[in-house]
Order: C-alpha cells, then structure tokens, then sequence
C-alpha cells in the first residue's frame, strides 16, 4: 500500500533544491500517456480533497489526471543551470509549470507563476477556466500557493535517475478554498535515438485525504488515490 511521507520525514533532508543529472540539461518535447489509476483504500475514502479528483488539485504533477486518458497530451519541459551559480541542473520550474498546466486544460489557462530560486520551497500559480453565465462567458481565477516540503533524489545506474517532491498545494478560488497533499515520483532513463538524445519517463502521483476531509483520520496518512503515467522525453534544444 503506497504510503504519503509524513512531516517528520519532510524535515530530515537540508538540500531544498532537486537536482538532476547532466544529460537531462536542455528542452525536451514531452508526450504524456495516462498508464493507471487506483485507490489503495477503496473508493469510500475519495473526497474533493484527495489530490486528482478535482481539475487543478495537482497543478506540478497532472492538472487533469484524466486529460491523457484517450489522446496523448503533448508539451515541453525545460531543464537548465542552476542561476544561482554552482553548476548543477535544475529544473525551470516558471517555464514548465506553464506548459504543463496550458497542454492539460488544452488552452492556455496560466496567468502567471511566481518562483524564486532563492527560496526553491515555494511556487505561486494563477490560472483562470472559462465558466458560462447565461450568455456570457466569463473565466474563474484560481490560485495555488505551492510548498516543496522535500524532495530525494539518485543516479540509479548511467543513465538512469529517480527523484521524487512532497507537496503541499493550498487552492484558493472565489468561493472556496482546498489544501492538497501529494507525492510525485518520476524515474528516468536515457535511451539512444537516431538524430539526437531520448528520455522515457514513468510517474506516480500519490495522494492523501485533506486535512479538512471527513476521511483524514481515517486513512491514516496513507495514500488514498495513485496515479501512473508514462512519458517520452525528445531533446529539441
């Protein structure tokens, strides 16, 4: 049974920036399938809260857990120095957030993001979906505080990596607000491709009940909702 990493967990490790390994440095052209779902507790623990139920309840991870379900969604991801200096490969967090979020919806639904390298444990996300008044069609602003509360990382073999984050994402719409508790694991494997280098990507996404959930108690800080997705990663910068 997949269970969501508790706050104790969440203190231990110092390193508040993920790290990826060289060859992932670049952008890459991102095909993303939906592989799987399932409900470790059963489906009687499912709520608004649990992460994935709701559009927009894991917006770094699967806006729409179901976008992918019959055709493939397609966007880029960008990975780059650290601009703080030091050499190592981070991700651009502003950068793929956006593409994420707009290839998930199918329009570009992103009003902005804000990030600081500075203070990499935390995110900003503002996005707006249409909503139909009568005859007018007006668009419903949406904002996700983010907070990394940890993230793992290893070099499983040359060419091969893990990296997992813990989030915390606090929704805030007009009339309503959610708090989202999620675990994203992303292993990746570099593949040879004629023309250029390749990635293959699994996922999973685990969430847990809210703390504002009836079931929260009850699920006992395991995981009540996994999602699996596979991605193809083409080098094109």
């Amino acid at each position: 049974m997949r269970r969501v990493p508790r706050v104790a967990w969440a203190l231990r490790n110092e390193d508040r920036q993920l790290y990826y390994p060289d060859w992932m440095e670049g952008e890459w052209e991102v095909t993303a399938r939906f592989a799987g779902a399932s409900f470790p507790q059963g489906r009687k623990l499912l709520g608004r809260t649990v992460p994935g139920v709701l559009k927009g309840s894991m917006t770094v991870a699967l806006p729409d857990v179901g976008a992918a379900m019959e055709s493939d969604v397609r966007y880029r991801a960008r990975f780059e120095r650290d601009p703080l200096g030091g050499g190592r490969v981070v991700a651009d967090r502003v950068f793929n957030a956006k593409e994420l979020m707009d290839a998930f919806y199918g329009l570009a639904v992103t009003r902005r993001v804000e990030y600081e390298p500075r203070n990499p444990t935390r995110m900003t996300l503002v996005w707006a979906t249409p909503r139909r008044e009568t005859s007018v069609i007006s668009e419903d602003l949406r904002k996700a505080e983010l907070i990394i509360n940890n993230r793992l990382s290893q070099d499983l073999a040359p060419g091969q990596f893990i990296s997992g984050e813990l989030f915390r994402q606090v929704t805030q719409a007009a009339s309503q607000g959610f708090v989202f508790d999620y675990f994203v694991i992303n292993k990746f494997t570099l593949v040879a491709a004629a023309g250029g280098a390749a990635g293959g990507a699994a996922a999973g996404g685990a969430g847990a009940a809210g703390p504002q959930d009836a079931a929260y108690f009850e699920a006992g800080g395991q995981a009540v909702a996994a999602y699996d997705y596979t991605y193809d990663y083409v080098r094109v910068a």
